[in-house]
């Protein structure tokens, strides 16, 4: 027989065991693919909301370079490959200019995650008290 505060404190393990093996999707990376193309990066403008992470795919046959005009990034993506800028800039809202190859323009918006709070509370009421 397990002792009541035992049980308590194994629950409470394997609810935090389950937190970390299952995470919710607030905390799962969530992406934006952006493919490079012969012509030009495809979408050329992309919007997102803050907290999500472009990443550049190129299934082009050359090596492509994307330079931000901000200097803060430049990656070069081989062909078949995967780039996606170390820095976290791209996590502020904004609008960020960039070129593929120094001639295809393009830029990523950066906007405002929408949350929201609601706030409830009960009411209470104080009966009269004696005179």
């Amino acid at each position: 027989m397990v002792r009541r505060p035992r049980l308590i404190a194994q629950v409470v393990l394997l609810g935090a065991l389950a937190v970390l093996a299952f995470p919710s999707d607030c905390f799962a990376l969530r992406a934006v693919l952006i493919v490079l193309t012969p012509t030009g990066p495809s979408p050329a403008v992309q919007t997102f909301a803050a907290g999500m992470y472009p990443f550049w795919s190129n299934p082009d046959t050359v090596t492509h370079t994307v330079g931000f005009a901000n200097g803060l990034c430049s990656i070069q993506i081989a062909p078949g490959g995967y780039g996606q800028c170390a820095n976290e800039f791209l996590g502020y809202v904004g609008s960020y200019a960039y070129t593929v190859d120094g001639t295809a323009q393009a830029s990523l918006v950066v906007e405002a995650d929408s949350r929201s709070v609601s706030i409830a509370a009960r009411s209470h009421t104080i009966g009269p008290g004696p005179r």
